[in-house]
């Protein structure tokens, strides 16, 4: 082989080599990216895992009367309201069925702060499905039973009682 000859397989070899360099480059970043997208989908997938499960958890899973009342009894519970007791009531119309859940308090004059009555809402709507407040009436603690009468000025007190207090969850009829 002539010296002419093995030049010109040297730059090819050569530029094969640098072919082969911007190919390996080229498909190392992109692996890279690849690399790096498919962990944060892995971290977003696992905190929806983990989000779902405390979410689970907090749900309320039994669907009669009973499991209602424990449910209502626990978000009381846990927004130190106290006990209560519901008076349930089921209606069907045509295309779905409404429980209705009238929520009485165990103490007549009991007295809350909106922070609890917030709370005690919050949470016995939003972990049961299709929950909502249908009726609620307020009237402050301060004056006699009969007094609607807000007292005036900053100082004011920061007790409620509740007079009426209905919670409705609307289903769907079950095509059976």
């Amino acid at each position: 082989m002539s010296t002419r000859q093995t030049l010109y397989l040297l730059m090819v070899l050569v530029a094969a080599a640098l072919g082969g360099r911007f190919w390996a480059v080229g498909n190392y970043e992109r692996w890279e990216n690849a690399l790096s997208t498919h962990k944060e989908k892995d971290k977003q997938i696992f905190e929806s895992v983990e989000d779902l499960v405390v979410r689970r958890s907090k749900f309320s899973i039994a669907d009669g009367e009973q499991g209602f009342l424990t449910h209502f009894q626990k978000q009381a519970h846990n927004a130190r309201m106290g006990s209560v007791t519901t008076k349930p009531k089921s209606r069907e119309r045509s295309g779905w069925v409404d429980k209705t859940f009238t929520i009485e308090f165990e103490k007549e004059d009991a007295r809350f702060r909106r922070s609890q009555i917030v709370n005690f809402l919050f949470n016995a709507e939003g972990l049961v499905p299709r929950m909502r407040t249908t009726s609620l009436s307020l009237r402050p603690a301060s004056g006699g039973k009969r007094s609607k009468q807000i007292p005036s000025g900053a100082e004011r007190e920061d007790d409620w009682r509740i007079t009426d207090l209905v919670l409705t969850q609307r289903s769907p009829r079950s095509k059976n």
